[in-house]
């Protein structure tokens, strides 16, 4: 496996990689501490559905993408573990702006991390953008981190917005009951590096614990504004056939507006311990 920085970028590594069958357990680890390490890995020059699977599955176990998240609801099974991010018929996130975010982060276990291939993206339209949490810990004056590190945040699914509600409109008190919540520490430590990492995003951290409202938006202000620095940001703009994958404790992500008039077909795949809707059990049934 041959290993270099990506150009230009504060973070990240492209690798070359034989992917075509099953990645050995040495090389497993060896993606696992690189993705780690670096939050970003690049492989590039076209990939089969089969070899991106064998690429996800030596970082964890690949997980079936269901449907929207709600409590108590289980989607049929079994689900797919293969996804289409399309601006064009038949796919899902269409062309509209998103957010900053950690995927899952409104779940008690969020994913471990996401793959993205390039099926069809045309030259010149948008990208997905980067923050490393990494990073931007690293950068906190040192009173600021020993303030947030035993502080934790409300974390909330939301569907049906891209924007962050004013304080005016908590999030927490609008958004439908059955959109799942769950609290994670505002400082993560990766479980293979013990690294710190910023925990915050601007469209599902609703909140600090413990904190009144406007000291809480006051905090999340301050962060975000280490979070979105432009030395802790990358946006990998896609040519046919990339593959990357990124970590998703270190990295959060977001995008620009789509130009409708052009292509942008993506191939997803995740990776962790649980899908979404293992979290919440069944609904009970009731008596007739």
């Amino acid at each position: 496996m041959r290993v270099r920085s990506l150009p230009d970028a504060p973070f990240g590594v492209e690798i070359e990689l034989d992917c075509r069958a099953p990645l050995d357990p040495a090389t497993g680890r060896e993606l696992l501490s690189l993705l780690a390490t670096h939050d970003l890995l690049v492989v590039r020059g076209g990939m089969s559905v089969h070899e991106q699977r064998h690429l996800c599955a030596a970082l964890g176990r690949v997980l079936p993408q269901g449907p929207r998240v709600e409590i108590n609801v289980d989607p049929p099974l079994p689900q797919p573990d293969v996804l289409t991010l399309s601006n064009e018929g038949g796919g899902a996130l269409g062309n509209d702006e998103l957010a900053w975010h950690l995927e899952f982060a409104y779940l008690p276990t969020p994913c471990a991390g996401l793959s993205l291939y390039a099926e069809d993206v045309a030259p010149g339209q948008v990208g997905t953008r980067f923050a490393s949490g990494r990073l931007a810990h690293a950068a906190l004056p040192a009173p600021l981190a020993a303030r947030i590190d035993q502080l934790q945040g409300l974390f909330v699914a939301q569907f049906d917005a891209h924007r962050r509600a004013t304080l005016a409109r908590h999030r927490d008190h609008e958004v439908d009951p059955t959109f799942p919540r769950a609290v994670h520490p505002l400082v993560a430590r990766h479980p293979v590096t013990g690294v710190r990492s910023l925990f915050v995003s601007h469209s599902q951290t609703d909140r600090v614990l413990g904190l009144s409202d406007t000291a809480s938006e006051e905090l999340l202000a301050e962060l975000w504004s280490y979070s979105y620095r432009p030395d802790v940001v990358h946006e990998h703009r896609y040519e046919a056939g990339d593959c990357i994958v990124w970590d998703n404790i270190n990295a959060q992500h977001a995008r620009g507006a789509c130009d409708p008039t052009r292509p942008r077909r993506l191939r997803r795949m995740l990776f962790g311990a649980r899908a979404p809707w293992e979290e919440w059990p069944a609904a009970p049934a009731v008596d007739s």
